[in-house]
């Protein structure tokens, strides 16, 4: 669940002034401060004859002086959990302090004996989880609502010059018209007018182009529609099985790409829901780029000419 920092990093951390950690027990100076100023203060009394004065004064600097050592030692208490895990965990930059304090408080607030077992193996499969997102680079099964809120974040934080690369087959859940989808086409739109290029490879039998067109989302991506930013692409599924069966067979259900960071791949429910996974291993996201641009030589732009060519064709 965390991952140690290098070595070469806590070092150059610790060795800094601006980031090395104060020394258990820094708030002692105060105190010691605080003793030393009632001791002479005490001692002058004395010595000018009024000793009951100096006692006094002895015994009240006694008192503030052990009251802000109990202080200080409570903070250190107080601060070692945090100062143990700031030793694996880069607090300032890594971590949202946030949710994992909000962890740590339902976690304890937890009190009953006989949930103990299931919040150890509630913790468990969180650690397995963020370990296996740590080493396989890829995410679990992504339903509909987790899908779209990692999704409609990342294509709005897309700017000039990034190249997505998607592959559409047409499925149930896509491009209808539900909010989520129509959000979904507007942060496409918006993406290309910012300066994206979206490249979409939608494959599909060629019957379906005439539908296709009529749908509002999909056609954005005819050139007379979008012929900047947004460029759609044809592959007729049919014949695309026949020249390529080794290619067909690959596809899976679709994907989109950004640049050559990370995609989310499309996984197709039996319910129509949108569902996927996050990936960002290297080797994946090739295939991902190999399978596009294999894809692209069997291709057609989207346009009108296109749909008329597959209307003239016999049924």
């Amino acid at each position: 669940m965390v991952v140690r920092r290098s070595d070469a990093r806590v070092q150059a951390e610790t060795s800094s002034p601006a980031r090395r950690k104060p020394a258990r027990g820094t708030g002692a100076g105060l105190p010691r401060a605080e003793a030393a100023a009632t001791l002479v203060l005490g001692g002058c009394s004395a010595a000018f004859g009024n000793l009951q004065l100096g006692v006094v004064t002895w015994s009240v600097g006694l008192l503030l002086t052990l009251n802000q050592l109990r202080a200080a030692q409570r903070l250190d208490a107080a601060l070692a959990p945090v100062n143990k895990l700031a030793e694996v965990v880069d607090l300032a930059e890594t971590c949202d302090v946030a949710q994992l304090r909000g962890l740590f408080d339902a976690y304890v607030s937890v009190t009953e004996r006989e949930f103990e077992p299931l919040k150890s193996e509630v913790v468990a499969a969180a650690r397995e989880e963020l370990v296996r997102l740590r080493t396989e680079k890829t995410s679990a099964e992504l339903g509909t609502g987790s899908y779209y809120h990692w999704l409609l974040p990342k294509l709005d934080a897309t700017s000039r010059g990034q190249h997505l690369r998607a592959l559409s087959r047409m499925l149930a859940c896509e491009w209808d018209d539900s909010p989520v989808e129509q959000r979904f086409i507007e942060a496409n739109v918006a993406a290309a007018e910012r300066g994206v290029l979206v490249d979409r490879i939608f494959v599909m039998p060629r019957s379906l182009l005439a539908t296709a067109r009529d749908n509002p989302a999909v056609r954005q991506h005819f050139t007379d529609e979008n012929p900047i930013g947004l460029r759609g692409h044809f592959v007729d599924a049919d014949r695309l099985a026949q020249a390529d069966r080794r290619l067909a067979d690959k596809l899976g259900d679709g994907f989109i790409a950004f640049d050559e960071h990370v995609a989310l791949i499309d996984l197709h429910s039996t319910d129509g829901s949108a569902r996927g996974k996050v990936a960002t291993r290297p080797t994946t996201l090739r295939e991902l780029r190999t399978t596009f641009e294999e894809l692209l030589v069997h291709s057609q732009p989207l346009s009108q000419e296109l749909l008329e060519q597959a209307r003239a064709l016999p049924a």
